[in-house]
C-alpha cells in the first residue's frame, strides 16, 4: 500500500479541543453505542448524550481532515464516564506504583481501546484524552513521525471544542498552560527539539517535559497556520514515509535558524489562527439513544478497563464477583479467561471461552472472538475447534459492524488453521489495511500471506521498508526476522517442500488433515502400521501400509531422528495428514507433523 500526497498532506492540516461536562444528574448506569464508541457511565441519559456527541463531533472533525479512512475505527473503543473523583479513583492510571492525578486516561492495544474520563467539569480534563485519542488516529495513518511532530499534532488536536451542540467544531485555540510555560522559560533550540526521542530526558522529567510539549505544540500550530508552512510539513511527513531519518528529513526542508527565529516572532504576535467546521444538522451520535445498564455488565466492563491498564488481580476480583451471581456471564467470562491466559493456563481460557454463545451484544462477540484469537496464537498446535469458535465470535461481529481488526484477526485464523484459505487470508488482510492504513501489525501479516500463496518479492518488499530507520526499533527487529524466515520458505519451496499458511505442510489435492496427540505407532510385520491419535472428539486410528512412505516432520527442537514404533512415553501434539485408500474405511497417512512446544 502506497502513502499518497492526499494522506500526507492530510496531516499537515489539523483539529481538536473540548468543553466541560455538566455535573452529573443520576446514579444509574447507562450505555450508548455510536458508530464509533461505546459510552458507558454512572450518568444522566443527557451527560451521557452530551459526551458522546463531543467524541463523535471530534472525531467528525479529524475525519474533515485527515479523511474518514484515517478515523476508521479499527478497534472498539470505549469512553468510561464516572461521576466524581471517588469513583474515578480505583482506575487512575499508575506510575510505579502510585496513582498519577489526572482528569482523564486512555488505554489502548492491539484490540481495544479505553478512554476514562471524569464527568465534573475539570478544565482541560477531556483534552488529555482527546490527545491521547488523536495519537491513535495518527497512528492509522503512519508510525513515521519523530516525537515533536507526534506530540505536537497530537496537542494541536487536543484544542477541539464543539459548539451549538455539537454541530460545530473549532480546532487551534491557544492553549493557555503552553503560552505561559514558553513565556517563563528559555525555548529549546530547535535542533534539540527535533532530535528529542520517547527516551529523552526532555520527555520524561517534569518541567523539561512540559517545555517540550509546550514548544512542539507551537512549532506545529505556526506550521499549520500558512500555506508555506503546510506544504512544507508535507514535504517532510513525504520524506519521512520514504524512509528517511528524522534528522536529515528535517534539514531537506526546513533551515533550523529561519524556523527558530519565525517561532519567536510567532509566539511574540500572539496571533493563533482557528479553523471552524459545521457538521450537518442530523448526526448520528445524536440520534443514538442510551438504555439502562445492568450493574454487572457495568462490572464487567470496568474489569475490562483494568485488563487494559495490566491490573490482573483487580480485573479478576471483579469478574469473579459478577460470575458469583451469573455464571454464564459473557464478558465477565472473557475478562476471566484474559486473566487466565496471561497466567499461562491456557486450558481454563479455553474452558470459558469454547461454549460461549455469539449473543446479541456485538461488543461481548469481538472481546471473546479476540481472546480466542489470542488463544490460538499462543497454544502449541491450533485445535480448530478454537479455530472455529472465534470465526463464529467474529461473525457475530460482522453482522452489526466492519471493524479492521476483525478482518485481520481472521486472517490470522487462516494462517494458523491447518485448514485455512491462503486466498482467504489475502482478501481479510487486504480488507484491514485498506480501513487502517497505518498499523505495522497489518502490513507484517500480509508479508506472512503473501509468502504463503509463494509471492516473496512482494512479501520482501512490504518486510524490507519496514526496515527503514523511520520505524520503531521493535519493528524492525521483527520485519528482519520475518525476513530470515521469508527466505527459508522459498527455499523450502524451491526444494519441493510444501508449506501452509502457517509453515505447516501443504494439502495436496485429495488430502485431508487432523489434529491430535499420537500416543504411538504399531508396526506389526505383515500389516499396515497404524497411527493412534487421541483427539477432542475421542480416539482415531489411521494406518500406512508403508511407513517410509509417511512424510515424517518436525517442529520441536528436541525431536531428532528416526521415529520409533510403540507407545509413545508422553503423547505428542501432530497434525497428521491423510488421503482415502480404494477401501473407504481405511485412511491412508501421508505425512506427520509434530507441532511446536510449549512456549
Amino acid at each position: 500500500m502506497t502513502f499518497t500526497n492526499a494522506r500526507r498532506s492530510a496531516l499537515s492540516c489539523v483539529v481538536a479541543s473540548v468543553c466541560a461536562f455538566p455535573a452529573p444528574a443520576a446514579a444509574e448506569w447507562r450505555r450508548l453505542d455510536t458508530p464509533n464508541f461505546i459510552v458507558i457511565g454512572e450518568a444522566s441519559a443527557r451527560d451521557l448524550g452530551h459526551i458522546a456527541a463531543q467524541f463523535e463531533s471530534f472525531r467528525e472533525t479529524l475525519s474533515r481532515i485527515l479523511s474518514a479512512r484515517a478515523t476508521a475505527t479499527a478497534v472498539p473503543t470505549v469512553v468510561i464516564v464516572f461521576p466524581d473523583e471517588r469513583a474515578f479513583a480505583p482506575f487512575e492510571r499508575l506510575f510505579q506504583g502510585k496513582p498519577v492525578d489526572s482528569a482523564g486516561a486512555f488505554h489502548g492495544d492491539r484490540d481495544f481501546n479505553f478512554i476514562a474520563i471524569l464527568n465534573d467539569a475539570r478544565p482541560g480534563g477531556i483534552r488529555v484524552v482527546f490527545h491521547e485519542y488523536a495519537h491513535l488516529v495518527i497512528s492509522n495513518i503512519t508510525m513515521n513521525l519523530p516525537t515533536w511532530l507526534d506530540e505536537g499534532l497530537a496537542e494541536y488536536y487536543s484544542s477541539f471544542e464543539a459548539e451549538r451542540d455539537g454541530r460545530e467544531g473549532t480546532i487551534g485555540r491557544p492553549i493557555e498552560s503552553h503560552l505561559r510555560i514558553l513565556e517563563r522559560v528559555r525555548p529549546l533550540e530547535i535542533e534539540q527539539l527535533i532530535r528529542v526521542d520517547q527516551s529523552s530526558p526532555l520527555y520524561n522529567e517534569g518541567l523539561r517535559r512540559s517545555i517540550f510539549y509546550a514548544q512542539s505544540w507551537a512549532l506545529a500550530h505556526m506550521l499549520l497556520a500558512t500555506p508555506e508552512g503546510s506544504r512544507k510539513l508535507t514535504d517532510l511527513i513525504g520524506h519521512l514515509d520514504a524512509g528517511i531519518a528524522s534528522a536529515e528529513a528535517w534539514q531537506r526542508v526546513f533551515e533550523s535558524a529561519v524556523v527558530q527565529r519565525d517561532l519567536q516572532m510567532y509566539l511574540r504576535r500572539r496571533w493563533f489562527k482557528t479553523q471552524r467546521y459545521t457538521f450537518g444538522e442530523k448526526r448520528s451520535a445524536l440520534d443514538a439513544t442510551s438504555a439502562p445498564m445492568p450493574v454487572a455488565d457495568a462490572r464487567a466492563m470496568l474489569a475490562s478497563l483494568y485488563l487494559r491498564q495490566r491490573r490482573y488481580d483487580d480485573a479478576e476480583r471483579l469478574a469473579d464477583a459478577v460470575l458469583k451471581e451469573d455464571e454464564n456471564h459473557g464478558l465477565a467470562n472473557v475478562v476471566a479467561a484474559r486473566v487466565d491466559i496471561e497466567r499461562g493456563d491456557l486450558v481454563a481460557a479455553m474452558a470459558r471461552l469454547g461454549e460461549l454463545e455469539a449473543g446479541d451484544d456485538w461488543f461481548v462477540a469481538y472481546s471473546a472472538g479476540a481472546a480466542l484469537a489470542d488463544l490460538v496464537t499462543r497454544s502449541a498446535g491450533v485445535a480448530s475447534e478454537r479455530v472455529e469458535a472465534a470465526r463464529r465470535q467474529f461473525a457475530g461481529v460482522q453482522r452489526h459492524r466492519e471493524m479492521a481488526n476483525v478482518h485481520a484477526h481472521l486472517a490470522m485464523l487462516e494462517l494458523s488453521s491447518p485448514l485455512g484459505e491462503p486466498a482467504q487470508a489475502s482478501a481479510s488482510i487486504r480488507r484491514a489495511r485498506e480501513l487502517a492504513p497505518g498499523r505495522d501489525d497489518y502490513a507484517l501479516i500480509e508479508a506472512r500471506v503473501l509468502a504463503d500463496l509463494g509471492d516473496f518479492d512482494a512479501a520482501r518488499r512490504i518486510l524490507d521498508a519496514m526496515m527503514r530507520p523511520g520505524y520503531p526499533a521493535h519493528i524492525r527487529d521483527t520485519a528482519r526476522e520475518w525476513l530470515d524466515n521469508v527466505s527459508k520458505m522459498k527455499s523450502s519451496r524451491q526444494r519441493g517442500i510444501p508449506r501452509t499458511t502457517a509453515g505447516y505442510r501443504a494439502r495436496l489435492p485429495g488430502e485431508e488433515r487432523i489434529e491430535g496427540l499420537l500416543e504411538g505407532i504399531t508396526c506389526p510385520a505383515a500389516a499396515p502400521a497404524a497411527f493412534h491419535l487421541r483427539t477432542g472428539a475421542g480416539s482415531e486410528t489411521l494406518f500406512a501400509a508403508d511407513l517410509a512412505a509417511v512424510q515424517f516432520i518436525t517442529y520441536r527442537r528436541d525431536l531428532r531422528g528416526r521415529v520409533p514404533c510403540g507407545t509413545l512415553k508422553e503423547p505428542l501434539p501432530v497434525y497428521l495428514t491423510w488421503k482415502n485408500s480404494a477401501d473407504p474405511a481405511t485412511r491412508l497417512v501421508v505425512a506427520v507433523e509434530f507441532l511446536p512446544q510449549k512456549q
